[in-house]
């Protein structure tokens, strides 16, 4: 599938947010990625810093030991830096709930 042809027939849309820390690499290409990934879900993404009080509080009561971590509805869905394509697939799956997640 060309990412250019993603179908917007989302029945839900999911709450997306990226917690980063700052002057972390991969916390950079993580947001660039998803960024552009949920604008071409049609999504907006929240940044969340993890350097702040409310940062480290959300990282804290999650369990979060890693970052970047990618929240979808609250829920650590994917940490790291994906591929793009499982990356679509992420959102296409919590957009479209009742589709088989592949990722």
């Amino acid at each position: 599938m060309q990412p250019n042809s993603i179908e917007r027939k989302s029945l839900v849309t999911a709450s997306v947010a990226l917690v980063v820390t700052a002057n972390c690499m991969s916390c950079e290409e993580a947001g660039r990625l998803w960024q552009g990934v949920c604008d071409e879900h049609g999504l907006e993404l929240a940044r969340i810093s993890a350097d702040d009080d409310a940062g480290q509080a959300l990282v804290q009561r999650l369990g979060i030991e890693w970052l970047p971590v990618l929240l979808i509805d609250g829920v650590p869905s994917v940490v790291g830096v994906p591929s793009t394509e499982v990356a679509h697939r992420v959102l296409t799956s919590a957009c479209n709930p009742e589709s088989p997640s592949t990722a």
